[in-house]
């Protein structure tokens, strides 16, 4: 049986936070800079959005190994970037505080567990595009709420765009993946999934002992 790891909704549930209200949009990605997690393939693939959108920012918050940061620097350089658009804003203490202003939560790690960032991000209401693979296909519904992403047959920059064209539609899958994260992905639902399997197994070997 399967139980989902468990989130504090009282941390990261923001029913206030409406995407794409403001002028600037920000796209965040979160967790260790590591080649693993697809930083690198996440900046690559939207420097076509990032030089014709001046107003899409796009943050990567979390600490890394100097060799992958100085890589995301050098991407923007030679792709003349501008530097304003794309911020490292190293280790972020209050996510719940990032995750408020979000409009876009990118999720480009392919061998993902339970993505606790693909959670966070959607309690908070922001709109979360992720890898569509491991952990992650399991913790998004594509088009009802959130959306995923391949490789091969629909890209990263595909997928912002489709968001950015239709903004009412990403608003309610947004305001989707926040309903169903809340009640699903919370840590009162865990634990009480924990204490009925331990109920379950305790029942079950009480009727065996019984029969015997």
């Amino acid at each position: 049986k399967c139980i989902y790891n468990g989130v504090d909704k009282d941390l990261f549930y923001n029913e206030k936070h409406t995407i794409f209200n403001k002028k600037e949009i920000f796209i965040t990605m979160a967790g260790r800079i590591t080649n693993e997690k697809g930083q690198l393939n996440c900046l690559k693939s939207l420097i076509p959005l990032l030089k014709t959108n001046s107003n899409i920012i796009l943050c990567f918050a979390g600490d890394g190994d100097d060799k992958t940061v100085s890589k995301l620097h050098s991407i923007v350089e030679k792709n003349n970037v501008n530097k304003s658009q794309v911020k490292f804003l190293g280790f972020v203490k209050d996510m719940n505080e990032l995750w408020g202003k979000t409009d876009i939560g990118i999720v480009y790690s392919k061998f993902e567990a339970f993505g606790r960032v693909t959670v966070e991000a959607k309690m908070a209401g922001a709109l979360v595009i992720g890898f569509n693979s491991g952990g992650t296909s399991e913790l998004i519904e594509d088009g009802v709420d959130g959306f995923l992403f391949d490789d091969d047959t629909r890209s990263l920059s595909e997928t912002v765009k489709f968001t950015l064209e239709n903004i009412n539609k990403s608003r309610i899958i947004a305001d989707t993946g926040r309903k169903r994260a809340t009640k699903i992905f919370t840590s009162e639902n865990n634990a009480k999934q924990v204490v009925n399997l331990y109920k379950e197994v305790l029942d079950s070997r009480i009727k065996s002992i019984e029969r015997c």
